[in-house]
């Protein structure tokens, strides 16, 4: 029997030349999948086309940004029964359990499409100077670019969507300020 290798997806299947790690199946301690160790390449890569990405699409309009939420939510329903069989697989959950979580991640992306277009700025009194006199402002959110996260397994069909970009800046500022310098830009 062939095992398979979980690879990344980068822009679509890719392949590194990279060490491999075994995927131990918590039910019959089989090897069930090898991983990939990833490497700086790997992440030059992801962050590379994150980068291009999110050039490419950084002047998407909230109606599009809404249909790409609907259509990821649709993919995931017609793969539901491949996610309750990995969670199963690689991570051990019972099967009831990993049918709630694998039913619920549509809905989630689902509500998320919903709130996008009640994302909003808002109205800055700037009179609180004498040179403000008169004057407001205005914000407006705006996509803030390549984010970098580590998501915890505990939930692991809907963690990286419920985390929010804030909550991820917010994070990452206390995470580098506290353990390491600031992460340098690669883009």
């Amino acid at each position: 029997m062939t095992i398979p290798q979980l690879m990344p997806w980068i822009g679509g299947p890719v392949k590194f030349e990279a060490g491999l790690s075994p995927l131990v199946c918590p039910i019959d301690e089989t090897v069930a999948s090898q991983i990939i160790e990833s490497d700086a390449k790997v992440v030059d890569a992801a962050v590379k086309h994150a980068h291009a990405a999110f050039l490419k699409h950084q002047d998407a309009t909230t109606a599009k940004r809404v249909e790409w939420l609907l259509a990821a939510a649709d993919a995931i329903d017609k793969i539901e029964g491949e996610l309750v069989h990995s969670l199963i697989r690689f991570i051990g959950k019972p099967r009831r359990a990993a049918t709630f979580e694998a039913k619920r991640v549509g809905t989630f992306i689902r509500a998320c499409a919903a709130q996008v277009p009640h994302l909003m700025g808002e109205v800055l009194p700037l009179d609180v100077t004498p040179a403000g006199a008169g004057r407001f402002g205005f914000t407006t959110r705006v996509p803030y670019g390549v984010v970098a996260a580590v998501t915890p397994f505990n939930g692991p069909a809907i963690s990286s969507f419920r985390k929010s970009p804030q909550r991820w800046r917010w994070a990452m500022r206390w995470w580098s300020s506290r353990r390491h310098p600031a992460p340098k830009s690669r883009c």
